[in-house]
């Protein structure tokens, strides 16, 4: 099985933990079909799952699982490949949870060690909602590996498209259906504003593939440029005289469009015209998000948290611009509005507290991914547990996805490694494990030396319900292929 791909991460926890994915589509109740429904014979079923939001955090440049979610034990030599932990100097000393350690067993029925480079992960709370998911696909170049990971698609396929753009779609297009244009964006995509991307192609976070123009997440860049985003969202100087045109044009171009019977505003029989009169109702709609994002509360309204490096070994004690941690804030902030209208899905892009002169802020190789991965994994995780402890993520309605494009080699090189990597699942239906297993020759003297480190292909679990969408448009069990890992 080819297990390299987005959906399959939702699949393999799925499967293995016993829970369903339509939880992300809330209930209708009694509303018209849209894109994405299930039938009616079982929508009492999926209606009695809980309202589930989506936080999905890429850790850019390929994080190594040997000193972080994939640990030999501590009595095992060379437990963590190569490497030794770099000191914390005491600044961990906030997190005093007791060591979980053994995690779990994964489907090899090894054990699972955590690094304590995750303890602000260690409370019980967190735990028991955590599931690894071991993972792997055949592409180590980042350009083809980051398509894979963030959409389940390879880059070229016309279906390129991520989970954002599938959420976005069908509830949008149940306000449409239901004659309610929705105001504001239901998915959202955050991209730091502090580099520009190379050619890693991860503008795929934000790809809409065969969805329609409507169903494409919000983009916002964090950093300076946020200000500019919100004074556009105001439509300054935009007369209601203007809007009052587009409102004319638009309702006699779709009257062209439907049938003669249907009322005025029934819909028409155009996907393109429908995806352009929901886009430019949202357009008018703008100063509805510059309330949401500036009202207080709002991170994107207020000033940058500054962090220093924890450890202060590599990167000094001075405090900087915390640029993922106020991404990963704005996207708690969204995803924990409620009623009509509120967001389902975020997605952040961290390049990391700080970044690596090749473009991520774990695209390092060699004692430099220790150095990087210590750092900028150690941000993030913080910021969750502090969003966590204050409730602003609720983990009962807030599912956090951990992904990243590939895993790094066992030996000291750390050089990319698609063949047997993790992405972490925590919240929402999710419970406490490990799905799939990744190959140690220290619990298989015989194996191979060209299988270490690999994704085991004997427990594969079954790959259902990778796609809460029973629709075409996005990654689902049909696009599996067989494949040699």
């Amino acid at each position: 099985m080819d297990a390299g791909r987005r959906k399959t991460l939702a699949a393999i926890a799925a499967s293995a933990a016993g829970i369903a994915f339509p939880s992300i589509i809330r209930a209708h109740g009694t509303s018209p079909a849209a894109w994405g429904s299930m039938p009616s014979s079982v929508g009492t079923i999926w209606n009695t799952e809980p309202d589930i939001r989506v936080l999905e955090i890429h850790l850019y440049g390929g994080l190594s699982m040997w000193e972080t979610f994939y640990c030999r034990a501590p009595t095992v030599a060379n437990r963590f490949r190569g490497y030794s932990l770099l000191p914390f100097g005491g600044c961990d000393s906030a997190f005093t949870d007791p060591d979980p350690n053994p995690f779990a067993n994964d489907a090899a029925g090894h054990a699972v060690h955590l690094s304590p480079i995750t303890k602000p992960l260690w409370s019980a709370g967190i735990l028991n909602k955590m599931r690894i998911v071991a993972l792997g696909h055949r592409f180590t170049p980042h350009e083809g590996a980051i398509p894979v990971t963030l959409t389940g698609f390879e880059l070229g396929s016309p279906k390129l498209s991520g989970l954002g753009t599938a959420i976005q779609h069908h509830f949008a297009h149940h306000d449409i259906v239901a004659g309610t244009p929705a105001t504001k964006p239901y998915s959202y995509v955050c991209w730091p504003d502090s580099f520009h991307f190379p050619t890693d192609n991860l503008q795929a976070s934000a790809a809409i593939g065969m969805h329609p123009g409507f169903a494409k997440p919000l983009v916002m860049r964090i950093g300076p440029s946020t200000a500019a985003l919100l004074g556009l969202l105001q439509r300054t100087g935009i007369r209601t005289e203007r809007d009052a045109v587009l409102n004319h044009y638009i309702a006699a171009y779709g009257d062209q469009l439907r049938h003669s019977s249907l009322a005025s505003n029934g819909l028409a029989r155009s996907r393109g015209f429908v995806s352009f009169k929901s886009s430019a109702d949202m357009l008018k709609a703008a100063p509805a998000l510059n309330t949401l994002l500036s009202a207080t509360g709002s991170p994107l309204a207020g000033p940058f948290t500054q962090n220093a490096a924890c450890p202060t070994t590599i990167f000094g004690a001075a405090a900087v611009d915390n640029m993922p941690g106020h991404a990963i804030r704005l996207a708690a902030y969204l995803l924990s509005q409620t009623g009509a209208g509120a967001p389902r899905y975020a997605c952040v892009i961290d390049k990391g507290l700080y970044e690596h002169s090749m473009g991520g802020g774990y695209d390092t190789h060699g004692s430099q991914h220790m150095e990087h991965t210590t750092v900028n994994l150690w941000n993030v995780l913080v910021t969750l547990r502090q969003l966590i402890d204050a409730g602003t993520i609720d983990l009962n309605r807030v599912m956090i996805v951990l992904s990243t494009e590939f895993g790094r080699t066992t030996d000291a090189s750390r050089d990319h490694w698609p063949f047997g990597f993790c992405n972490v699942l925590i919240g929402g239906p999710v419970t406490k494990g490990v799905s799939g297993a990744l190959r140690d020759v220290a619990t298989e003297p015989t194996l191979p030396p060209d299988q270490d480190g690999r994704v085991d292909p004997t427990p594969a679990p079954a790959a259902t319900t990778m796609n809460p969408f029973p629709v075409p448009h996005s990654f689902a069990p049909s696009d599996l292929r067989a494949a040699i890992l």
